[in-house]
């Protein structure tokens, strides 16, 4: 099982790879711009450019979702609702979590290490639901990415502990590590509905 899901990984990565390469190659460049001085731009490239773009692998992920040509094989197809709506998803959305909280931890802060991680795997399993839910890709990542955006120029106003830039702009009379307990509960319900969703997709599907 772990060899087949290893080779899965390669296969989404060698089809689908500028949406792995595009975050890389930004985080490289900010990486470079900490490591030159330029600290100041380094952190709002990080923030407003490369955060939102970290969820693009999600979709390599969710392509039999979230391709239009394939819409019909995803209500037919007998697929393994655990491994698609769980597994695959969760899997590259931890390692890319892991290592964009690692780049904050080491060049910005590390005590936002964990915070910064909970707010990562929280927006990349809302990407994730979203695809799901409608069965479009385009759809999924534009509205993942305006509630992020949204979140972050109004300090998160109507999101409550989903709001996924606290470890950057803490609300008034919080702290940076407020709701990683809340977010990483989230994520874990996020995926449950995914799972369900897929499960019963001949059921309740979007047309």
């Amino acid at each position: 099982m772990v060899t087949r899901e290893l080779e899965f990984l390669i296969y989404t990565i060698k089809a689908y790879k500028s949406l792995y390469l595009m975050p890389l190659i930004l985080a490289m460049l900010i990486i470079f711009e900490f490591v030159i001085g330029m600290e100041i731009i380094a952190e709002r490239s990080l923030v407003l450019v490369l955060f939102p773009l970290i969820n693009l692998p999600i979709l390599s992920v969710m392509s039999i979702i979230g391709s239009l040509e394939q819409k019909e094989l995803f209500i037919t197809l007998p697929i393994s609702h655990w491994k698609v709506g769980f597994l695959r998803p969760f899997a590259v959305s931890f390692l890319i979590s892991i290592l964009f909280s690692g780049i904050v931890a080491i060049y910005v802060d590390n005590t936002l290490l964990v915070s910064v991680f909970s707010s990562s795997l929280l927006y990349l399993s809302i990407t994730t639901l979203l695809i799901t839910i409608l069965k479009h890709a385009g759809l999924g990542l534009g509205i993942s990415l305006s509630y992020l955006m949204y979140g972050l120029f109004t300090t998160g106003s109507g999101q409550g502990p989903l709001y996924l830039t606290q470890w950057y702009r803490p609300r008034v009379m919080s702290s940076e590590n407020e709701y990683i307990i809340i977010q990483l509960i989230t994520v874990l319900i996020t995926h449950l509905i995914t799972v369900i969703c897929i499960k019963y997709r001949s059921q309740y599907h979007l047309t």
